[in-house]
Parts: structure tokens; sequence; C-alpha cells
């Protein structure tokens, strides 16, 4: 990721506007710079709010499968971890990727080129690619078929 770099003015309006609303979960925070963003009439705090919401933003999107209740502090408190309300869940979608690339690494496995459609039921990685739940995916049979014993995929009815 490219880190982007602001005038001294711009990151302070920023660290203001998050330190403002630690206590706070992302959502809120994200609702209240967006309502705040009109009304705000010097030009250096306007780019401090823009500023700010794309912190939440790419935090929501490094924070997905964690906890929607995260607090600003949270993060700020430890901002070399921002992942540190990792789920179990991500650990299981973790295993599932593991497996599959030691299956798809596997020489003894069939070399079947058989795609097939099926439903991500939750958040799983294939092949690196990360699907969310409700997505519609072609994958090989085989993959197909460890994601639905896994429990997190189901064969795609059309």
């Amino acid at each position: 990721m490219v880190e982007i770099k602001f005038s001294a003015q711009v990151a302070s309006a920023r660290d203001k506007w998050l330190k403002l609303s630690a206590d706070e979960t992302l959502d809120t925070v994200l609702e209240f710079l967006r309502s705040k963003y009109a009304e705000e009439g010097n030009n250096n705090r306007r780019l401090g709010n823009l500023a700010a919401q794309t912190w939440i933003i790419r935090r929501k999107l490094e924070n997905m499968p964690s906890d929607p209740e995260t607090k600003i502090g949270q993060i700020l408190e430890n901002p070399n971890n921002a992942k540190t309300q990792k789920t179990v869940k991500a650990k299981k979608e973790e295993t599932t990727q593991i497996e599959a690339v030691k299956a798809s690494s596997d020489p003894t496995a069939e070399s079947d080129d058989a795609m097939t459609v099926i439903n991500i039921l939750e958040e799983v990685t294939i092949n690196d690619m990360r699907f969310f739940a409700g997505s519609r995916v072609e994958v090989s049979k085989a993959d197909a078929e460890r994601l639905i014993k896994a429990g997190k995929a189901q064969m795609n009815a059309q």
C-alpha cells in the first residue's frame, strides 16, 4: 500500500478528528465525519476530515473479519497491529486456504480441469483470492468439494 504524506496541518487535523472520537466505533465516526465535512469552513480541516475518513475506511477493510464494534482508540493504541481482534472465523478461513493450497500442489491429485459454480456461504480464500459470503464463484471441482465439505460453500442451483 502506498503511504501518503500529508502536510503538517492536514496530518494534525486528521489526528484531532480521530482523537476526538476515539471512544466510538468505526461506523459511528465515519458517519460523524461525513456530516461535519460540509459544515467545515477551513480547507486544512476539511482535508484533515477527508484524511480521517480515508483512514477509517482503510481500517474497516483491514479489520473486516473482526468485531464491528472495534473502537478507534483501540486501533490508535496499537497501530502496528491493526488486526488485534482477529476472530476464530478468520483463522478457520486461513486453515481452509492452507488445505486448498496443499491439495492443489499435490502431484498425485487428479489434474481435472473441469470447473463448477458454487455459492460462498462464509468468507473464504481460494488460490490467494478472497471471496465474501454471497459470492458466486467458478472453481475447480476439487476446490468446490473441499469448500462444500468444510461448510463454506454450496453448489449453485442455476
